[in-house]
């Protein structure tokens, strides 16, 4: 061993010892007491509450179901479900999450496109507020309890129809707190408009009812103002319309006859009257695997009248896949069949919303292009037809920022392994970058976590009022994600953690080829946290070897190397991992201490602290990685043994 190796060695053990002797990681003292007394909740619940190491077959499906969600690039096993069947278990949950210091979500549809209704410790599964009715038929008021999804909604309010989503199996929890754009919304407006009354339950456990008379600002705050913010909604009274006969059409086309179908489509919208709406697909229809653009149609109102206004799209040399009489409820039946799910395939998704006119030839240019050459034919654009009544509520009356939008964008990059999530994310990030400047600002019930300046995107000038109001109702920030109302989450920020040098490094910083070797090292981070084998295989040299854990497995060439990764990803549902120390550098070596956490398949949480050193060669290829830890410590948690 070099004379530089072994001292680069030496520092990074002392570094791991004082940390060790100083600190008492919090972390790792919850793994091995484990000291949350689940058994006291478990006590106060009418409803159930599933391990993730359940050995009851029927419960450990309801767990499995309880934490299915819509983007399989973010499954988590978290701790513990909860499956509240009242409102006091919900106050129950809440309480004991908040005295423990537990993390907490709540879930109903599970389509937060980062998975933000999942943890690793405890889930609040809604689907037992299953009720609803129509409470006042002279008025038009409905009773929806938090827990439904919307193919279940609409049949049940027959022949009522409420203002709500196309996607059957979305919760009506995070589509009404987030805004809620409805193909009725320009004769309407948001979903969250027509809400007259939440029951929530706050923070502190107490259960509300919040309206226009009755804690008005956060009644203000929860139309528009996002999901999992101020509170767990258990059920809404919402306006609903009485169903009546209205024109429904479809024309689809190829993708290069949208070009034109778009430009007339632009100046076709701004003289369109508001009971008028046109949703737009880029996709391959998957019976037939052929690319296609559709239009829907939905005109709330007289079925000739609505005939009129599309003849020009009838003369296009479309494919007009149906064309009919029928209410809203029967419409959404046989339209609403869950073609733009993820379904639990990996997935990335953005947003913009895009004014009137702006909709135009460039910008349809470009969205041409980058369909036409998706690495994935699952991928797809949606654009929803907004404007209309939407724009015409006045903009302070709800949280919801974004009014003035005629278009909102929806791209999602789908893929069925997880091996092709760089190729993928790579082009829907460019797809993005080629587009943003068309759009004023993005929607908050697409959440990205990749957006820069989320919170002026997402929330524009209310994000203060909303923020003022979320330390009112929740001073300890219990409701809390990445991207929740109060985060300092910034994604700029942590790409240059990541991938950049940070302050704390650039003092030892001697040379171009020191600070292109911390760049390697984070990339490798990147790739370890990300999960991205593509990206680790770019790093390392053919002839490498990896010690994990040094002393006890070596590992020669770097094909055996990448393979070894993959299989260890395999068990994982998701890891995260923190750099402790700075990151030293001695000619062609590197070195750092960092903390892991990682939730595998078995149900189990491994948390452990790490050495890493590196090797590299001249071309700045790793050589030679390893790792120091206590092998029996992690293998005693990976197998859930305290």
């Amino acid at each position: 061993m070099s004379r530089l190796r072994y001292q680069l060695i030496i520092s990074a053990v002392v570094l791991f010892i004082v940390e060790c002797i100083l600190l008492l990681d919090p972390i790792t003292a919850i793994s091995h007491v484990s000291n949350i007394p689940y058994h006291e909740l478990t006590a106060k619940l009418k409803g159930q509450l599933i391990s993730s190491t359940e050995s009851n077959s029927q419960l450990a499906h309801l767990y499995n179901e309880s934490i299915y969600i819509d983007n399989g690039s973010y499954q988590i096993r978290p701790r513990v479900v909860v499956l509240p069947l009242d409102v006091r278990d919900v106050q129950e949950t809440v309480k004991f999450a908040s005295k423990y210091q537990v993390q907490f979500s709540a879930k109903c549809g599970g389509h937060s496109a980062v998975g933000y209704s999942l943890n690793p410790e405890l889930v609040l599964d809604m689907r037992y507020f299953n009720k609803t009715q129509v409470i006042d038929t002279v008025n038009g008021i409905a009773y929806i309890e938090a827990g439904l999804q919307w193919n279940t909604i609409y049949p049940a309010l027959a022949p009522f129809v409420p203002v709500a989503g196309t996607c059957p199996h979305v919760g009506v929890s995070g589509f009404t707190l987030g805004g809620g754009y409805s193909m009725l919304s320009r004769s309407y407006g948001l979903g969250s408009d027509q809400v007259i009354e939440f029951d929530v339950v706050l923070a502190n456990g107490d259960y509300v009812h919040v309206n226009n008379n009755s804690y008005p600002d956060l009644y203000w705050a929860l139309r528009g103002g996002g999901g999992g913010n101020f509170g767990v909604m258990t059920a809404i009274k919402t306006r609903v319309y009485q169903s009546k006969p209205i024109m429904t059409s479809q024309i689809c086309w190829t993708f290069e006859q949208s070009l034109n179908v778009l430009q007339f489509y632009n100046h076709w919208t701004q003289s369109i009257p508001k009971e008028m709406t046109a949703y737009g697909l880029f996709f391959q229809v998957p019976n037939i695997l052929q690319d296609q653009f559709c239009l829907t149609f939905v005109y709330n109102g007289d079925f000739a009248e609505g005939t009129r206004l599309i003849e020009p799209f009838l003369s296009m040399n479309g494919i007009l896949s149906f064309h009919k009489k029928q209410t809203f409820p029967e419409f959404m039946k046989t339209f609403s069949s869950g073609t733009t799910d993820i379904k639990n395939r990996y997935g990335i998704v953005k947003s913009g919303l895009v004014n009137l006119g702006n909709f135009n030839g460039d910008f349809v240019a470009t969205i041409y292009k980058y369909v036409k050459n998706r690495p994935s034919k699952h991928s797809m654009v949606i654009f929803s037809h907004v404007g209309g009544r939407v724009r015409e509520i006045p903009l302070e009356s709800t949280a919801f920022y974004r009014r003035n939008a005629e278009f909102t964008f929806e791209f999602k990059a789908i893929f069925d392994r997880k091996e092709e999530h760089t190729t993928n994310s790579k082009w829907i990030e460019e797809f993005y970058s080629k587009v943003k400047y068309n759009f004023d600002g993005a929607y908050v019930n697409y959440i990205d976590d990749k957006l820069p300046n989320w919170k002026s995107e997402y929330y524009g000038d209310f994000y203060n009022r909303l923020l003022e109001i979320k330390r009112k109702y929740d001073p300890s920030n219990f409701f809390n994600f990445k991207q929740s109302i109060g985060s300092n989450y910034d994604i700029a920020k942590e790409s240059s953690k990541l991938i950049h040098i940070d302050n704390s490094n650039k003092q030892s910083v001697k040379s171009t080829r020191d600070e292109e070797i911390i760049k390697r090292v984070h990339l490798f981070q990147k790739g370890q946290v990300e999960r991205d084998i593509p990206l680790l295989d770019s790093l390392f040299a053919i002839d490498s070897q990896v010690n994990i854990p040094i002393g006890s497995n070596n590992v020669k060439g770097k094909k055996q190397i990448i393979d070894n990764f993959a299989s260890f990803f395999d068990t994982l549902v998701n890891i995260t991992e923190d750099i402790t120390s700075k990151i030293e550098v001695n000619n062609l070596y590197a070195g750092f201490s960092k903390n892991i956490s990682q939730f595998n398949k078995k149900g189990c949480h491994v948390k452990y602290r790490v050495i890493n050193w590196f090797q590299f060669d001249e071309n700045l290829l790793i050589t030679e990685f390893s790792a120091l830890f206590n092998l029996t410590h992690v293998i005693e948690q990976a197998n859930c043994k305290k």
